[in-house]
């Protein structure tokens, strides 16, 4: 059999279906297969897909119940490209931040991440019914119809949009219903006589304790450590083998060499309805064992923080969301509406369970006034844990508690915050890094490099996008690289040396960009760079061009001075200086608050006099904040023109 990573395994003496196969042979670029368990559908993939000698090159991936969003599944799915070598190391990283920053991007990653491949895209347990999976459906159509994947073929137990006559019409496929899955009396007559004659896949006789299919169907899948857990004291692998055995599941390998089982949709969900009537009370006990296995053994920290909050646990769900940020968007707003039930008391001395909510409830205009006390709340419990933890959770934890000092506008507790991240990210980075832990890390000296230049500490925040530049190049993320180059290059700017902000500017990798970071909030710092470079090249036209791909992030944006201190000058150098001072008085009525930082204010103030100037009121005494040599020069030119 060909070896394929995430495959689910053909039991041993399995049937031939030729007719099955045969239709499968001749599919377009789309096929569905759709019925209840039992059917036989996962098994006929696995042979088919086995027959396949390439190209076109297969990926396969079975769903499971941790997938809640698009994003989820759309980076499950890069990451079985990644298994199945049909996307580099590279590609996985950049893409994956890329679908993480936002889910509409996802066909768009896919795409990128294959150029160049022919692929066939297996999904088995496909569907459900959460809103997501439309949005998926249309991905899949979208790159299907363009041809980005060679074929899809799609397994599941319910209608999803994918049978829809619009998908049909737009891209050439076949739907094998349940009525030409189900056994042919022949077929039928087939499996009676293999199992009477022992050719099935035999095992030895084992029974399953009492409720553990109930507490089983509860997880993603089973493998031999989970089984004992959920089981203490049984054979872990006698228990996965009974699974298959009374035809409750399917052996599937997650990855080269790493066998595990997967109960039957149908299956799952009807154990799990029993378990929760009969025994409500062994549902959060066994999603709270689940939760640490997915945290400890299976490296999967969204959803041992999702499993975490469900079971109640919140200490475990804090601690996994240290690894699991920076979260997917559409993750981010899932796991908010779990948090958003919990009591104010939960978040207490739970760090980045606060801080979660807080930058969620920050990220809508309608929320931003309830963010501020989750901000204060996530940089207090910081502070209380940081001393009890080890010395990669002390970088992430000051990284993002001074992320939270900086928008509550605490400008000595963010500096402190920043510069002991800094200080004691050599040694971190002095032992070999997890990737995933090695992203959270990287988020954090960002946030502390962000800190500083937001503070006024242009030459600290200088030294931190070079740390951070080191990391990303130390790791091969191209994207973090260009993040410390965007930086390096604003840090040039604000101390007015434009030929270092050009230089800068040039280490950026436009292919090592998930797209919406370029065009969006991620790479703001990029914009207004370029922004300022135009502008220094006396070209305002193409600094509003470059600052117009952030108006979708605008009311929402931290560095909103920075973004509307340039847009005003640009405006002011095409003769609209008096409009322009206006609307930039409106934005500060609207943005300014008792968080402001001073620096921001001391910019703001500066460029309004530069307005108040170039609109032709030069008698007018100027009034600007404190901040550099920029106040008395203006004042001077103010107080000549008054014949003072």
């Amino acid at each position: 059999m060909r070896e394929v990573a995430g495959i689910a395994r053909v039991p041993p003496g399995a049937m031939a279906r030729p007719r099955l196969l045969a239709l499968l042979d001749q599919g377009g670029p789309l096929t569905v297969l759709r019925g209840a368990g039992g059917l036989g559908k996962t098994t006929l993939l696995a042979q088919w897909v086995s027959g396949l000698a390439g190209p076109p090159w297969p990926a396969w991936l079975t769903l499971d119940p941790t997938i809640a969003t698009r994003a989820g599944f759309w980076v499950r799915v890069l990451g079985a490209l990644h298994r199945a070598g049909l996307v580099d190391d590279a590609g996985l990283y950049r893409e994956s931040a890329a679908i993480a920053d936002d889910g509409e991007h996802a066909a768009a990653a896919i795409a990128r991440a294959v150029a160049g491949a022919d692929v066939v895209l297996v999904l088995d347990d496909f569907g459900g019914p959460e809103g997501f999976w439309d949005e998926v459906c249309v991905d899949l159509v979208e790159l299907l119809a363009r041809g980005q994947l060679a074929r899809c073929l799609v397994a599941g137990p319910v209608r999803t949009r994918l049978e829809d006559p619009a998908v049909t019409a737009a891209v050439p496929g076949a739907v094998i219903g349940p009525e030409v899955l189900r056994f042919t009396p022949q077929e039928t007559a087939a499996l009676a006589m293999a199992a009477a004659t022992g050719s099935s896949d035999a095992t030895t006789p084992v029974s399953l304790p009492p409720d553990f299919l109930g507490v089983a169907s509860l997880a993603p899948y089973l493998d031999e450590s989970l089984a004992t857990v959920l089981a203490p004291g049984a054979d872990g692998a006698a228990l996965l083998a009974a699974v298959v055995r009374d035809g409750h599941g399917h052996w599937s390998a997650l990855s080269p060499g790493r066998a595990v089982v997967r109960l039957s949709e149908h299956f799952r969900t009807a154990a799990a309805g029993r378990l929760a009537t009969r025994q409500p009370d062994r549902v959060p006990q066994a999603l709270a064992l689940i939760a640490r296995w997915l945290a400890t053994e299976q490296a999967d920290p969204t959803g041992a923080v999702e499993y975490a909050l469900r079971a109640g646990d919140l200490d475990l769900a804090d601690r996994a969301m240290m690894w699991a940020y920076p979260l997917a968007r559409d993750d981010h707003a899932h796991l908010a509406e779990l948090l958003e039930a919990l009591p104010g008391a939960g978040f207490a001395e739970r760090p980045l369970l606060a801080l979660t909510y807080a930058l969620y409830l920050n990220a809508h205009p309608a929320r931003q006034g309830r963010a501020a006390e989750y901000f204060a709340a996530a940089a207090e419990a910081a502070r209380h844990r940081t001393p009890r933890a080890s010395a990669a959770d002390r970088v992430v934890l000051h990284g993002l508690q001074t992320a939270a000092y900086r928008l509550l506008g605490r400008r000595r507790r963010m500096i402190e915050s920043a510069r002991w991240t800094l200080r004691a990210l050599p040694v971190v980075r002095s032992e070999p890094v997890d990737p995933a832990h090695g992203q959270a890390l990287a988020v954090a000296v960002g946030q502390a490099a962000t800190s500083l230049l937001s503070a006024g500490d242009l030459a600290g925040a200088a030294a931190a996008f070079d740390d951070l530049a080191g990391f990303a190049a130390e790791q091969g993320w191209g994207h973090f690289g260009n993040l410390a180059a965007s930086g390096a290059a604003l840090v040039a700017v604000l101390e007015g040396r434009l030929a270092a902000a050009r230089a800068a500017l040039a280490l950026v990798r436009p292919e090592a960009w998930p797209e919406p970071w370029r065009r969006g909030y991620s790479g703001a710092l990029r914009t207004f760079a370029q922004a300022w470079v135009h502008l220094d090249d006396g070209d305002p036209d193409a600094a509003l061009a470059e600052l117009a791909l952030l108006s979708p992030h605008e009311p929402t944006l931290e560095h909103w001075d920075v973004l509307g201190a340039a847009r005003a000058l640009a405006r002011a150098m095409l003769g609209q200086a008096p409009s322009a001072g206006l609307e930039l008085a409106q934005l500060r009525r609207r943005r300014e608050t008792g968080a402001t930082l001073p620096g921001a204010l001391a910019r703001l103030s500066v460029i309004e006099a530069i307005l108040q100037l170039a609109a032709g009121r030069a008698g007018e005494p100027v009034e600007t904040a404190p901040g550099g040599s920029s106040r008395p020069a203006l004042q001077a030119i103010s107080a000549a023109a008054r014949g003072e």
